[in-house]
């Protein structure tokens, strides 16, 4: 009867786990966890030095009309206040390709200094140094390329996106 009970008593318990039992399959093959955080680490710190920063940025612009051109009469009348005309969908994609021309793109480059070389050290010693025409000439590209003005259809808005 003893026997009986001291197996019930036993098998009630529940196991207690330890520190060293979680921690003791990493100590039995340490040079691999060690050469996995390594290579984990020198990854990480390869990315964050040789990727280029990434962002996107969007924003709509509203087209209307501010200024009510007058009629010219002859007549010596006040002039009645005129509310001015819609907005043509004419007007607003002249509007998107002003802002797609290459000579806006050139004031904005020029503007934010996004012809300078990036700020990161490894790039700046290993590109040659450049001429400044030829520096904004390709941050011209690029903005052209990674930007995208369009119209919003049945809107008076712009749509501006850089990625």
């Amino acid at each position: 009867m003893s026997e009986t009970t001291f197996l019930s008593t036993r098998s009630d318990r529940t196991p207690e786990v330890s520190i060293r039992d979680v921690l003791s399959p990493l100590f039995r093959r340490r040079r691999l966890f060690t050469l996995s955080l390594c290579g984990i680490l020198l990854g990480t710190i390869l990315a964050a030095v040789l990727l280029p920063s990434q962002y996107e940025a969007q924003m709509e612009i509203l087209v209307k009309r501010e200024r009510v051109d007058p009629v010219v009469t002859t007549e010596a009348t006040t002039q009645m206040t005129q509310v001015a005309p819609a907005v043509t969908e004419e007007e607003i994609n002249s509007e998107v390709e002003i802002l797609k021309s290459r000579d806006l793109l050139e004031k904005v480059v020029l503007a934010n200094g996004l012809q300078e070389p990036s700020k990161n050290w490894l790039w700046a010693v290993l590109l040659p140094k450049e001429d400044k025409d030829v520096l904004v000439s390709r941050a011209v590209d690029q903005l052209g390329k990674k930007g995208k003005v369009e119209a919003l259809k049945k809107t008076n808005l712009i749509e501006v996106t850089r990625s």
